[in-house]
């Protein structure tokens, strides 16, 4: 910081009159600009994991309530003699037409959204192709998994219960 009031001693001698304040080195303003950076990298992490979080929660919970729905008729598919594989590749289809619309949906968003958030992107390009490919992967996947417990669940079902309920 010697430095620091050299340059502040040299500014009085040339304009005794103007008022000095916070004089910083070079290094210390650009690694605040770098520490605030990361801050708001940080934060913005730790939202897109609870968003993630939320929606495999939410993905699990439509998911469940669809299947739920059509217990009575995967329980008449299966009296019928449907196999459990039949009835899970059923249930399957549906949910991953269903993720590609959110796919297709999230990646146009992404795509729009994408340059109001270039600023805090650094060595990376906001549309990056790879980047986009990893996080829809995730995302798929995510999706994926939330749905197999209800579909497996399904599959499983007494076809006497069902229809003795019925």
């Amino acid at each position: 910081m010697a430095g620091v009031h050299a340059r502040g001693a040299t500014a009085r001698e040339i304009d005794p009159n103007r008022p000095i304040a916070n004089i910083t080195s070079l290094d210390w303003s650009s690694n605040l600009g770098v520490a605030n950076h990361g801050f708001y990298t940080m934060v913005l992490f730790s939202f897109a994991a609870i968003a993630t979080l939320l929606a495999s929660i939410g993905v699990y919970g439509v998911t469940a309530y669809a299947v739920s729905q059509r217990t009575r008729e995967i329980g008449i598919r299966l009296a019928l003699g449907a196999q459990f594989s039949e009835i899970r590749r059923l249930l399957s289809a549906g949910a991953a037409m269903l993720i590609a619309i959110g796919v297709v949906t999230g990646i146009a968003g992404a795509l729009a959204v994408t340059r109001f958030l270039s600023f805090m992107l650094r060595d990376v390009s906001p549309y990056d192709f790879w980047i986009f490919a990893a996080a829809t992967a995730l995302l798929a996947l995510v999706a994926f998994a939330a749905c197999f417990a209800p579909t497996r669940k399904a599959s499983h079902i007494d076809p006497a219960a069902v229809l003795r309920t019925e």
